[in-house]
């Protein structure tokens, strides 16, 4: 398997729970399951080190970060910004072609899924409007704040609230579509507050 893909496995597997905060990643047990060599899967681990997502202890080995609600008020402060930018400018530059991706994405949102595979579904829709706004240094930030965030879906019991996100991004379609950027803008915002408010609730 190649790095890259290593790389997505494993931040996904950290950002949606299926490796516990705090648990201890054994590289030996990492280079079987992923057929990869020590050297690139360090390299893997110090990137998902400097992307706060898991922490690298000198002769204690790898450990997947803690979840802290502290963190994600830090996070949601640098957020809130961009999230707005990213839905003026998606509405402002996004392609025939990429608008038609969203729709296709939206169809895959169905009631009986479960709420990790609507949380996968969730993170991929933000990928695509995220690359919409065609601008790398404002996806490449986003991308890895929403990573930080996203780990807090983790901490409620009841998650059903996922079940929303559905309508929230159907009128987002709408508004890109019609270029409307402050509509987008605040869709986008909003939807991001209730994620927020939601797991605050359950805290």
């Amino acid at each position: 398997m190649d790095k890259n893909s290593v790389y997505s496995i494993l931040r996904e597997k950290i950002v949606l729970g299926d490796y516990k905060p705090g648990q201890v990643l054994k590289e030996k047990e990492l280079m079987k399951e992923f057929n990869i060599g020590r050297t690139p899967l360090r390299e893997l681990l110090v990137r998902l080190d400097a992307e706060g997502l898991v922490e690298i202890v000198p002769y204690s080995g790898v450990h997947v970060s803690s979840v802290e609600f502290k963190e994600l008020i830090d996070v949601m402060e640098l957020r809130r910004p961009l999230i707005k930018i990213a839905g003026k400018l998606a509405a402002e530059r996004a392609t025939k072609d990429e608008i038609e991706k969203m729709k296709n994405l939206l169809n895959k949102f169905k009631d009986n899924l479960d709420e990790k595979e609507l949380i996968k579904l969730d993170s991929k829709f933000h990928d695509l409007i995220n690359m919409a706004t065609h601008n790398q240094v404002l996806y490449g930030i986003l991308q890895a704040l929403r990573d930080r965030v996203l780990r807090l879906w983790i901490l409620p019991k009841d998650k059903s609230f996922v079940y929303t996100f559905r309508e929230d991004f159907q009128r987002l379609i709408s508004a890109i579509e019609k270029k409307d950027k402050d509509s987008s803008a605040n869709i986008l915002a909003a939807h991001a507050e209730f994620f927020i408010e939601k797991i605050k609730a359950q805290l």
